[in-house]
């Protein structure tokens, strides 16, 4: 069930947002007419239950996995559900906490099992990332323990290493790998009609107990796809205003995806893996324009976003779909706002005209390093030349611009970090955001570099600040406090974070415009008061003395026009 991007999607939502919790406290609240905010309840007789990860209790990016799956089965005329359990009131969440002493993750997943109970589907299903693999199958033996059902897993994890997931023991029954509406249909049918599953190509279960992995799943050669089931969920929650999407960017914004895959081989990165299970590297996927764009029309008139964000790998890959892609949104004309991430190296001056002209408003950039030596360690295949290029480019047209850095890069040095503090210093993007470089199974990095691999019960250390300081997970050659360095550096390079829906509301006309016409007004107002509120607080809170070197007290020192 393997679809769009990895764990790094939360790495990078929490290098905006360090404590990964959403400021609003009730995310009920809309200002949207009633019959929007109901959602599909599904089928009495439920085939399969999608289950979001617990630890996605204060999500603000949408379960795009169980969305298209959902949407696929519909065409299929399978049933399905999805449970999404959030907790509502983080500051009622935090009392309860107090009395009960149970953390977040295991009242969500008293509630998962409350649902589960009631529902009774003959399968469960999980979309697994490195990050939720623990709490996932903890919650897995809970369900067979309490539950009469089957269980199958899917998505970047489970089509990466699918033997963590079936052996003599295991909660889990089965894995799909890879892209998964094929496979997952195909699955139910035969457990319908009691058949052998042996020949349902893309799987993994066991056999004569034993792990037992079945021929490739072909890729889906089209993607004209059913529009993902957003009538499955309570989308309150996902379209409130946030800065977490749009990066520093307080909208009311929904994610959309225009295509699937990535030709690059970034090391640092494991979709290629993902893509690689079905026997292809490089086979990149396109939506028909008109069907996203039938989409977005469907986005803006039932929920009435104000934004989106397109979350293919590399959105402007190819040039002729994004004019056309720019042309027919502007004949649609929503008055959205949107953004994308994309390379540096596949802009240039015309593209960013007439993204402009659509409405875009920013472009994201894996800048990642200043160091060329770095980039090319990393297989990024990018320059630094180009790096500047693209930054001009976008300030030339008003683009506002986010650089992703990361630090830990292999072999790195104090000399490659002073580089990448230079080139921020040069191209001045209007947001930055820096990841301490990871790696993660079904990474170029992690086959290179973590010896002895992570067994199951090691993988909570990949997200444990403390750890990933350690000899195993570091790769770079220099002795700074990783952390350290990540939070001085986001703190010099963050230009707007101080205030980032006021500095934004002050310099962007458009982005004045779409929220002046905005249904939300009222919930902008209110978040925007708490963000700002937030910001003000943190300049008094006591920070961390840094370590005496001058490399340190280089990147900390701050001129008062970067603030």
């Amino acid at each position: 069930m393997a679809f769009g991007k990895d764990q790094e999607l939360l790495a990078r939502t929490n290098d905006i947002n360090p404590d990964g919790l959403q400021l609003i406290s009730k995310r009920s609240e809309m200002f949207l007419p009633d019959q929007q905010l109901s959602y599909s309840s599904g089928a009495k007789d439920i085939d399969i239950c999608f289950v979001c990860s617990p630890l996605n209790w204060s999500a603000v990016h949408l379960p795009y996995h169980y969305l298209y799956l959902g949407a696929w089965l519909d065409k299929e005329k399978l049933t399905y559900q999805i449970i999404d359990e959030r907790l509502d009131n983080f500051y009622l969440y935090k009392i309860k906490n107090a009395i009960n002493k149970k953390d977040a993750v295991d009242i969500v997943s008293d509630k998962i099992i409350k649902r589960l109970k009631k529902i009774k589907p003959k399968l469960v299903g999980f979309a697994v990332y490195t990050s939720d693999y623990t709490a996932i199958m903890k919650l897995a033996e809970r369900i067979k323990q309490e539950i009469d059902t089957k269980i199958v897993v899917g998505n970047a994890h489970a089509s990466i290493a699918p033997q963590d997931f079936i052996f003599p023991g295991s909660p889990v029954d089965y894995v799909v790998i890879g892209e998964g509406e094929l496979t997952l249909a195909e699955l139910i049918q035969k457990m319908k009609s009691n058949e052998s599953l042996e020949d349902v190509a893309g799987m993994a279960f066991l056999k004569d107990n034993a792990f037992f992995l079945t021929k490739r799943r072909n890729l889906l050669e089209k993607l004209d796809m059913p529009r993902p089931a957003y009538g499955s969920i309570d989308m309150r929650g996902y379209i409130q205003p946030t800065i977490y999407k749009i990066r520093y960017l307080l909208i009311s914004c929904v994610d959309i995806y225009t295509g699937r895959g990535c030709p690059f081989r970034c090391e640092f990165c494991a979709a290629n893996t993902v893509w690689k299970t079905h026997g292809s590297l490089n086979f990149v996927r396109y939506r028909p324009i008109d069907n996203v764009i039938e989409e977005i029309t469907y986005l803006k008139k039932t929920y009435g976003i104000d934004a989106f964000y397109v979350m293919d790998d590399t959105f402007t890959m190819r040039k002729d779909r994004v004019y056309e892609f720019c042309q027919k949104l502007k004949e649609a004309n929503l008055g959205l706002i949107w953004a994308a991430e994309t390379r540096v190296n596949l802009i240039d001056d015309d593209l960013v005209r007439t993204m402009k002209d659509a409405g875009c408003i920013q472009l994201d950039f894996g800048v990642e390093s200043g160091s060329q030596k770095c980039l090319d360690e990393m297989q990024k295949a990018i320059t630094v030349e180009q790096v500047k290029a693209a930054f001009l480019l976008c300030k030339k047209h008003g683009i506002r611009t986010f650089a992703n850095m990361l630090v830990n890069i292999p072999h790195e040095t104090e000399a490659d970090i002073e580089a990448s503090d230079a080139l921020l210093n040069e191209i001045r993007p209007t947001e930055s955001g820096f990841s301490i470089t990871t790696p993660f199974p079904g990474t170029a990095l992690y086959e290179k570099y973590v010896n002895p691999k992570l067994t199951k019960e090691e993988y909570p250390q990949l997200f444990d600040s403390r750890l990933i300081e350690t000899k195993r997970f570091r790769l770079c050659s220099h002795s700074l406090n990783l952390t350290e360095l990540r939070e001085r550096m986001l703190r010099k390079h963050s230009y707007s974070n101080n205030t980032p829906s006021l500095y934004a509301f002050i310099s962007h006309e458009r982005y004045r415009r779409a929220v002046s016409k905005s249904i939300r007004k009222t919930q902008y107002l209110k978040e925007a008061i708490l963000l700002n509120f937030n910001s003000f607080a943190k300049r008094f809170m006591p920070k961390k003395r840094s370590p005496d070197t001058t490399l340190s007290k280089n990147i900390t020192s701050n001129s008062t026009e970067d603030s």
